[in-house]
């Protein structure tokens, strides 16, 4: 069903608390799906009860720089370079450093209520995000949270077995926090700096009053551009133990072993619906292909290549997904809400000297 308002959204939001409320925003340009996250941070929120959101975004046809709220134009290489290449740089609501998002980068944010981490502070909002993820049973024995990072270990056997996956302290159809997990940031630590740990995902977060924030950037491949754009951060976590780029990043693809964003994303959502009551939201660009229809034509073949995977259409497999409820949003409501005043904002090229 096509939600036709902004008033329609908000009244389904409102009346489905306990619920975990999935935006796949596949194609939606980076700037506008940053809006739409401070959006539902800023204007949705205040008015929920135990409900969280996930916004997803495996594709990004475009080229851009996302900076912190205090980042530095002097985290770019060569400012002339990216105004060459009509590399966008938009500075986000949340902190955390500065990002390069082009279609090697699977983007995923959650934002929720307090109910979630009751005792919020940065190092239990990275401890529960890495115990979010870990439930789906995606992610194996060798993925890590260390330093804020999302981290890959080759050489790691003991440190994440079965047994530290979080567990739902609600019903297996309730929203809750997930917990409790022997897994912390602070004992990990402790462990793994001996052994070679790559980056897989970068996080950043803000929380207020009523709600949390906590953006991840997963690297589905290391883009070749990363090295020509972006300087190495001053402040660097001791584990990177000054390598480059393309020494310290991993492609998450490889790790999971899983060749195909649509897969990927699919296999995330239905992990969830076995944990969450989930309703599950499509955005549909009106100008291209991305439609109701195509959505609706599910595929079976989830066994495509990753060059497949770039389309913008839907690889959702319809016996897996057909129990879910689905609605859709085009173009017309995400413009609606975005034009509310935020923070989020693009860098004019004319004020950088």
């Amino acid at each position: 069903m096509l939600i036709k308002s902004v008033e329609e959204l908000l009244k389904l939001i409102n009346k489905n608390h306990n619920t975990l409320f999935i935006f796949n925003l596949e194609s939606l340009d980076i700037f506008k799906q940053l809006r739409f996250e401070e959006y539902i941070y800023r204007y949705i929120t205040p008015n929920c009860i135990n409900t969280a959101f996930l916004l997803l975004n495996h594709i990004h046809p475009t080229c851009s720089i996302i900076f912190g709220l205090s980042g530095n134009i002097k985290d770019i290489k060569d400012i002339n370079y990216c105004r060459k290449n009509r590399i966008e740089l938009i500075r986000r609501f949340t902190g955390g450093g500065t990002v390069l998002i082009d279609n090697n980068i699977i983007t995923s944010s959650i934002i929720a209520t307090h109910s979630f981490v009751p005792n919020l502070n940065p190092n239990n909002l990275n401890n529960w995000a890495f115990n979010f993820y870990k439930s789906t049973n995606l992610f194996n024995q060798y993925f890590n949270i260390l330093n804020g990072d999302f981290t890959y270990n080759p050489l790691n056997h003991n440190i994440n077995g079965q047994d530290t996956n979080g567990q739902d302290t609600m019903s297996t159809k309730g929203v809750g926090t997930i917990g409790p997990s022997t897994v912390t940031e602070d004992t990990l630590t402790e462990n793994v700096y001996e052994n070679l740990e790559y980056k897989i995902g970068g996080n950043a977060q803000a929380y207020n009053k009523n709600s949390f924030v906590y953006h991840t950037s997963f690297i589905w491949e290391v883009s070749p551009r990363i090295e020509e754009i972006l300087s190495i951060p001053k402040k660097i976590p001791k584990y990177r133990n000054n390598r480059q780029h393309n020494e310290f990043l991993k492609s998450i693809k490889n790790t999971l072993n899983i060749n195909n964003k649509n897969l990927f994303i699919q296999l995330l959502i239905q992990s969830l619906s076995k944990l969450y009551h989930i309703i599950l939201v499509h955005y549909y660009n009106t100008s291209t292909s991305n439609s109701i229809n195509s959505h609706n034509s599910y595929c079976n073949d989830t066994s495509n290549s990753s060059n497949s995977s770039d389309t913008v259409t839907d690889n959702f497999n319809e016996l897996n997904m057909k129990e879910l409820e689905i609605k859709y949003i085009n173009d017309e409501i995400i413009n609606n809400c975005i034009n509310n005043k935020l923070f989020t904002n693009y860098i004019n090229f004319y004020y950088i000297y």
